[in-house]
Parts: structure tokens; sequence; C-alpha cells
């Protein structure tokens, strides 16, 4: 009775993006998690995880190893070089002149005992902290790390939503996990700086850290727009946000993470016409396949338009997944701009 009334409730889904993404998904995530929200409100407008089940043959994944009943938009997984957002906000809040710091990556740098490489194994050279964060280089993060410290790092983190108890209309979902900072060493300090070791993080935390790191402000996320009864419809009541970051530090931020796919690892995100910014991750997660691969979790999170965020976009792939030919996450992010473009435009 009364299925076809019109009464219930108004989520913040917005179709057409929410198809987009599922789109993108199907044709080249596999394994992983796409999320759409609204920088400056924190409405969710797109929400997919794969893979997925059917839900007219459910049986028939009961036993299956691939996780089709974990919504990943809403899990913890590891972070890497996503969170050298959270180092370099640190850095800048404690001294904005840090951006322009020049230091000498020779390709590796020791940590207490142990030593810690670069993925350039040559090293990048004498670079600033813009060009840094374009090319993800491990040593200088680590040295800003050490320059801070471990407890401004988790500090700063916990600040841009990462490790808090995050609820999204009312419903707690998984948080992300920091080191305790109650014992301090240098191999922790380096491995915070650039997200490897415990460091784990959600897609929706990701999305709550590019906000936060693009607009200076953490918002309260919703799936939930309001509802309707009777024909008249409710509207849920303004969210408050919360000012995290100063101006001047988001406008560097959003320069780095800019610079990062005009000139940087982040090159296959770039849109034509469009002025998009993020930062790239991978993540050693210490697990194999059945082949002896090591299992590597892959990010691309940014914002659209970079200047004046419109929308935040999380796109994570958990390495899981025997199909083939799929794309890396800055080309299903730039595919995802590309018809957020248009859209805007129409």
């Amino acid at each position: 009775n009364g299925y076809t009334q019109d009464d219930g409730i108004i989520l913040t889904v917005d179709k057409g993006i929410q198809s987009i993404c599922e789109d993108a998904a199907d044709n080249n995530l596999g394994a992983g998690a796409i999320l759409v929200c609204d920088s400056q409100n924190g409405d969710i407008l797109a929400c997919v995880s794969r893979p997925v089940y059917d839900l007219q043959n459910i049986n028939s994944y009961l036993n299956s190893k691939d996780g089709e009943f974990i919504n990943r938009a809403f899990c913890s997984f590891h972070a890497g070089s996503v969170f050298k957002i959270v180092t370099a906000a640190a850095a800048l809040e404690n001294d904005l002149s840090l951006f322009n710091l020049e230091y000498e990556c020779c390709g590796s740098i020791n940590a207490g005992n142990n030593i810690i490489s670069c993925h350039k194994k040559e090293g990048h050279g004498k670079i600033t902290m813009l060009d840094a964060f374009a090319h993800s280089c491990n040593t200088y993060f680590i040295n800003l790390a050490n320059l801070v410290g471990l407890d401004m790092l988790t500090e700063m983190a916990q600040r841009l939503g990462i490790s808090s108890v995050l609820s999204i209309d009312r419903f707690d979902v998984q948080s992300g996990l920091l080191p305790d900072d109650l014992y301090s060493s240098p191999a922790l300090i380096a491995n915070t700086a650039i997200g490897q070791g415990d460091i784990l993080i959600s897609p929706v935390e990701a999305a709550n850290l590019v906000n936060a790191a693009c607009t200076g402000k953490i918002c309260s996320f919703s799936l939930v727009k309001g509802y309707k009864k009777n024909g008249e419809i409710y509207f849920n009541p303004t969210k408050k946000s919360k000012e995290v970051l100063d101006k001047s530090i988001t406008e560097l931020i959003c320069k780095a993470m800019s610079h990062c796919v005009n000139f940087g690892t982040g090159n296959k995100a770039y849109v034509f016409g469009a002025q998009v910014g993020g930062k790239t991750g991978t993540a050693q997660t210490g697990m194999f396949d059945r082949f002896g691969k090591e299992i590597n979790h892959h990010w691309f999170v940014g914002a659209f338009p970079i200047d004046n965020p419109k929308y935040t976009v999380v796109v994570f792939f958990d390495g899981k997944t025997s199909k083939k030919n799929i794309g890396v996450p800055q080309q299903i992010f730039a595919e995802i701009c590309k018809k957020l473009k248009n859209k805007i435009q129409n």
C-alpha cells in the first residue's frame, strides 16, 4: 500500500553525477570507491563502491573473497602520499615561509636506523614545497615532519577530519587510524609524514581532508537533504561549517594541488579547459596476492575548479581485482571532472 506515493526521504545524491561515477567505476575501477561531494556544504552527490552484488542473486556472493558486501567508501585503507596534504598544512601553519624552503633530495633519507627511499631513486635534487608536492618527494616531506614534529602532524590530521568520530546523518562510519604520539621515533615520524605504516583513512575522510585543505572549513557530510510528507517538502536545517585553516594556507595548498596536475605525478588528471587540482597516493599494504605480488592502495583526491572548489572528488582503487584494463585513479578523476565541467556549462 502506498508504494506509488512520492512521500519519503530526499537524498543529496545527484542522479546525473551518480550515473557518471557508476559508469566510470564499471568501465575502469574494478575494486574501490568513488565519492563526489559538494565542496561548500558536504552534501554527498555520488557514492560508488565496487565490486557490487546482484540483488537478485545474493546467495552466489556469500562465500566470495572479493568483498561485494563491503561499502569501500566508508571503510579505512592505507593512505599513502595523500597524507602529504596534512604534512604540508601542518608545516605551513607553523611557518608560511616553509613553502619556499629548499631541500636537496638525494633519493633517500636516514630515519633513525632506517633508510627510507624516495620513489625517484636518483633523487629530485634541490626543490621547494611546490615541486616536492607535485612530484611527491618523500624525503622533502620527511624533512618537513622533522621540523614540525609528530604532535603537530597528528593534531592537524584530526583537525582536517581524519581519525575522529565520523557521523553521517547520525550514523557512525569507520574512521581512520593515526599513530600514537605518546611514543615518537624518527621512523614513526618519517612514515607518518608520507602516509605509510599504520596510517589509515577512508574515502569519505579523504573527501573531508580535501574539503578542509581547499576551502579552509570542515562540513558535516550528509546523504539526506530532507523529506516529503503529504506533498510538502521539508529540508534539513542548513549545516554549520567550522573554520580549520587560514586562507593564506589554503591558497598555497590549492596552488600545490594545481601544480601536481599540471606538472607533476597527477598529470593524467589534467582536463583541458578546467582548473583541477589534486594529489596522487600509492600505499604499500604489506598484503600479497596469490602470485606473491604486493597489493598497493592507489588514490587520487582533488577538487574542481581548484581556484573556487565546487566539487570534491575522491577515487580509490584497492588493488584487489582480476579485471583487466583497469584505469589509474587520476584518469578516472579526469573522466569524471570532464563530465562535471560539461554539466556546469550546460
